[in-house]
């Protein structure tokens, strides 16, 4: 499980070859929604600890919501490109 930033700083999890979006927050976990779930209308539900710790998907996904690698390797390198540039920035 990996944990990264959306484009508008939103947080987003990796798990499985799948992206999901916080849900919710409560006092001792959070749930996440597949990123998918207005597109291809997703139920995909994951909940996780607060630390990221455990994760339990609480709702499949649809056979038509396959596993995005590419989707999320091209989010890791714009985090990675958007962190760089405000690092320029301000140093």
């Amino acid at each position: 499980m990996e944990v990264t930033r959306s484009n508008k700083g939103g947080l987003k999890d990796v798990f499985r070859g799948q992206m999901y979006t916080v849900k919710y927050k409560s006092i001792n976990r959070m749930s996440w929604r597949c990123m998918k779930s207005n597109l291809l209308k997703c139920p995909g539900i994951l909940e996780t600890a607060l630390d990221h710790s455990k994760h339990h998907i609480k709702t499949e996904h649809l056979i038509t919501c396959t596993e995005n690698i590419g989707e999320i390797n091209v989010t890791k390198l714009l985090n990675e490109m958007l962190q760089l540039a405000n690092e320029k920035k301000t140093g």
